[in-house]
């Protein structure tokens, strides 16, 4: 009996052990699958992290000046330098650098077109496509190489219901004139429109209002005058009702709306508010047209090419119903927001104590904000965010 269990247990023996062999060579194969596919999405977070980044610079470039040699530039710079940090030493010593991507522009989202002369999104995508990620364990199994691919999309946002870094001045609109392709709030785009009529006969708000708004941190004269230089981080939204701002404040208005044009007069300096890149476009003599300016962007013809930042003159503003507003601090509806194309440095006489600053109403701009509720494509101000890219599925 001793003698069979013996020569059984040896019959045994001999059947576990393939068993076990290739048992090992599964819990073996299925551990690499884990550490080659963990490695494979921490390469794919930083060259997806990449080309976001790059997409949204070369996006907001793009949405500045209309030149997809800039905006093309503002990527590959993006690229190379995310690819100088350490984080991103594997993609490097893989051999990429910013000419392996490929940056084309659309004036549409879905279905992306590219066109040489689009001024709207932008994409991002490697230029072959996928390159190869080499395994650790996943040999074992035969799998010597992962695919590593991406894509990135950026452009305008549909326009926004809540925007942020408005300067304290409203515009009164018609309620009754929805923005449009054609104008908002009873404005055709290309109208010249008020921003502040200080002490003159053509008030639209009523005595003691200026169309200036005391938004949070714009208490007094200082608060104003860096306000309206760019210094304000208040929201408002479409819907809501904002106070009105007393006084004419003819110093704080000049001086900080000019600095918008590289004219410094009071307790504001350049460091602060740099000016626009484009301070006279044009003729040598103001006013401008917002299609002036867009040309010199274009073709890059800056006034202040090393100080100077893009779309300065270019304002986010809000447009309210005026009607009904009292004498002095009052309340005003907020209809929506437009875009103003500033065509001239404020208007200021100090002999009859006046200050005006109109410009041109245009169809869009960029600023910082929320969309609204039910988020539409067309006029007024929006930001720059990411999209999926309509042909691929990993972006």
């Amino acid at each position: 009996m001793v003698r069979f269990l013996k020569k059984s247990y040896k019959k045994q023996s001999g059947s576990i052990m393939p068993v076990t062999a290739l048992a090992l060579v599964s819990i073996m194969g299925m551990a690499g699958l884990v550490v080659d596919s963990s490695h494979l999405f921490i390469s794919k977070t930083k060259l997806q992290n990449m080309l976001d980044a790059a997409a949204l610079g070369s996006a907001k470039v793009l949405d500045d000046t209309g030149n997809q040699f800039t905006a093309r530039a503002a990527a590959r710079r993006i690229i190379t330098n995310n690819l100088a940090q350490n984080s991103y030493r594997e993609l490097r010593e893989l051999g990429l650098d910013s000419t392996d991507f490929v940056i084309q522009f659309s004036d549409t989202r879905d279905p992306f077109i590219a066109n040489p002369a689009a001024t709207k999104f932008v994409r991002l995508r490697l230029n072959q496509e996928v390159i190869e990620l080499d395994t650790i364990f996943m040999k074992i199994m035969g799998v010597s190489e992962l695919d590593l691919t991406g894509s990135a999309v950026a452009g305008p946002s549909p326009a926004l219901g809540q925007v942020c870094n408005i300067v304290p001045t409203i515009i009164c609109g018609d309620p009754n004139e929805a923005p449009d392709n054609e104008g908002m709030y009873g404005y055709e785009y290309g109208d010249q429109v008020s921003l502040v009529m200080g002490n003159t006969k053509n008030n639209e708000i009523g005595p003691g209002n200026y169309q200036l708004l005391d938004l949070p941190g714009n208490g007094n004269g200082n608060q104003l005058r860096e306000n309206l230089a760019g210094g304000s981080s208040a929201c408002a939204s479409s819907g809501e009702s904002v106070e009105t701002k007393p006084g004419v404040n003819r110093g704080p208005v000049a001086q900080g709306f000019n600095t918008r044009f590289g004219i410094y007069s009071g307790p504001v300096s350049a460091e602060d508010f740099p000016p626009d890149l484009v301070t006279d476009a044009g003729a040598a003599n103001y006013p401008d047209t917002y299609a002036e300016y867009r040309f010199d962007n274009m073709i890059r013809n800056y006034d202040e090419a090393i100080d100077g930042i893009a779309e300065r003159r270019v304002l986010a503003v809000a447009f309210g119903n005026c009607d009904g507003t009292v004498n002095g601090r009052g309340n005003v509806d907020v209809l929506g927001f437009g875009c103003v194309f500033l065509t001239e440095p404020a208007q200021n006489n100090g002999a009859l104590q006046t200050v005006q600053m109109s410009g041109e109403l245009i169809r869009d701009c960029r600023s910082s904000g929320v969309p609204g509720p039910n988020p539409v494509d067309g006029p007024g101000v929006h930001t720059i965010q990411l999209y999926g890219d309509p042909d691929r599925w990993d972006s």
